[in-house]
């Protein structure tokens, strides 16, 4: 692999999960239904991958991707067996994997690799998936290599990430010829289970992909997931026997339960924090008082608050802390007066108030209250606005929010630092109106340098400017928490989609 490539991908590898109570050395048994809990959005969210938003349990059921990651064993192999770069990180070669059956009994081959980027990047595709892709291919740019089990994807700029970004659910794999209308009414994927069933925002059903390639899995005969949007009413599902999995749990309620021996509780850092998200309209348009909004909050005293420990203090950029390209920043420390000065000089002596939307039982409703308390001391008054889930993801898309508290899971390579600061669709500026002369130029300067030193160091750049000017306030790092009761063979990962083809209920 060129420029480094294959050092960045084995430092990538050391994912630290931890276990807690029994179920580790239980042995797996064939059939039955497997129960999962999880969040799976509202009437936006479909079985096409490309409208995937918090569906990715479900996508995990139905699709494989070229690549995939675990938090345990870090970037893996899927549907391509091996990869490979040119020096200049612009040219990728990607091998396939043979003898993979999609669920319609059709083999899968280069063609519906090439198919389903050509599908996400179309213009008729959602505008989320295609932030990531954008800067790097269009619907041409990746084609069939010297035979049907080799695709090259040719890069209009340099990605050292670009294994890592493939891992992701909109990557996942579809037929060629499939269209979304298709794929929201009968979906057919390589994945370890088929589609049974899926009623937006309630619960998706999958029987098992007898041909799944993955020799002897998945074990159970079924699969349910079940959203239930209150993290507390998860967990109690899992302790009454009615889930056999509860994912995206908090550290409270998880700690909780540490002690059962019915409950087994995985966790593992990753990227993915509870944000507020400042709309650049009014008086957040103005970076002092951006950045006065982030003085205003105690960073350390919020990760024992609300997360009990487990986690690491944020520094308000979107580069997770396993990344090989993490800056490790110096902690942000709350500065009161510092705050009420740069408000000041904004124009606003008296301090500002400002409106703050949440999804009520998440965790940015505890985000928002915590805030709430420790902004009121620089003049910053934020009132509370609980919006229903249905319309919680509009309401953001649609820019009608002074700003919002919501969870972001973590995003392979730098896929997250492209959703949230990028170019939205057409527009020069994110979808919450930030934009910076520097930021394009540098967020591609460092993707693309194959030297993994002066990488880094562009990195180091770039969080500094995200955390002077940008607009989200990052000030935890959160865990991966799930719990599981009468199962074996899960494996946790850092990114919010977990692997399902491995776990079977237990004897």
């Amino acid at each position: 692999m060129g420029g480094g490539v294959a050092a960045l991908l084995m430092s990538a590898c050391a994912g630290s999960g931890k276990t807690s109570g029994a179920g580790s050395g239980a042995q797996a048994k064939t059939g039955g239904t497997l129960k999962v809990a999880d969040y799976l959005g509202g009437a936006t969210d479909t079985p096409d991958p490309l409208t995937t938003v918090y569906s990715g349990s479900m996508a995990a059921c139905l699709y494989d991707r070229l690549t995939s990651f675990s938090g345990q064993t870090g970037l893996q192999p899927e549907l391509a067996e091996s990869w490979s770069s040119s020096e200049d990180l612009k040219t990728w070669t990607f091998t396939l994997r043979k003898g993979v059956k999609f669920h319609n009994g059709a083999d899968f081959t280069a063609k519906d690799v090439v198919h389903t980027y050509k599908r996400l990047m179309s213009p008729s595709s959602p505008p989320n998936p295609q932030t990531t892709w954008q800067n790097l291919i269009d619907e041409d740019s990746v084609v069939q290599g010297d035979d049907e089990y080799t695709v090259v994807f040719k890069l209009k700029a340099g990605a050292w990430d670009l294994p890592y970004l493939v891992s992701h659910a909109y990557g996942a794999i579809v037929p060629d010829g499939f269209t979304s209308e298709q794929l929201k009414k009968n979906p057919v994927g390589t994945g370890p289970y088929k589609y049974k069933s899926f009623v937006s925002g309630q619960k998706f059903t999958g029987t098992r992909h007898a041909g799944y390639w993955r020799t002897g899995f998945p074990k159970p005969d079924a699969i349910a997931i079940t959203s239930v949007v209150d993290v507390a009413q998860r967990l109690n599902g899992l302790r009454s026997g009615q889930f056999n999995i509860a994912l995206r749990l908090d550290p409270v309620g998880a700690k909780a339960v540490k002690g059962n021996p019915e409950i087994t509780v995985a966790h593992i850092q990753t990227g993915g924090f509870t944000q507020l998200n400042m709309l650049c309209k009014g008086p957040l348009a103005d970076a002092r008082c951006r950045k006065a909004m982030k003085l205003a909050i105690d960073r350390p005293a919020l990760l024992q608050s609300m997360y009990l420990g487990w986690g690491q203090v944020g520094q308000d950029h979107t580069i997770a802390p396993n990344s090989p390209v993490n800056p490790a920043l110096p902690v942000i420390k709350r500065d009161v007066a510092q705050a009420k000065r740069l408000l000041a000089e904004a124009g606003h002596p008296d301090g500002i108030t400002v409106d703050v939307h949440f999804v009520s039982g998440r965790s940015g409703q505890n985000m928002a209250q915590f805030y709430q308390a420790q902004a009121a001391a620089a003049g910053i008054k934020i009132n509370l606005v609980p919006t229903p889930p249905a319309t919680f993801v509009e309401g953001i898309l649609g820019q009608k929010f002074p700003m919002h508290a919501g969870q972001y899971e973590e995003r392979p390579g730098i896929a997250l630092t492209d959703i949230i600061f990028g170019e939205w669709g057409s527009t020069k500026k994110s979808y919450a109106l930030w934009s910076n002369a520097e930021f394009p130029a540098l967020s591609a300067q460092a993707r693309a340098e194959p030297d993994v030193a002066k990488r880094k160091a562009l990195y180091v750049r770039l969080a500094r400017l995200l955390e002077d000017d940008g607009n989200l306030i990052v000030a935890c790092y959160e865990q991966n928490v799930v719990a599981t009761r009468g199962v074996t063979g899960f494996q946790i990962s850092t990114l919010g989609t977990q692997p399902e083809w491995s776990t079977a209920l237990s004897r």
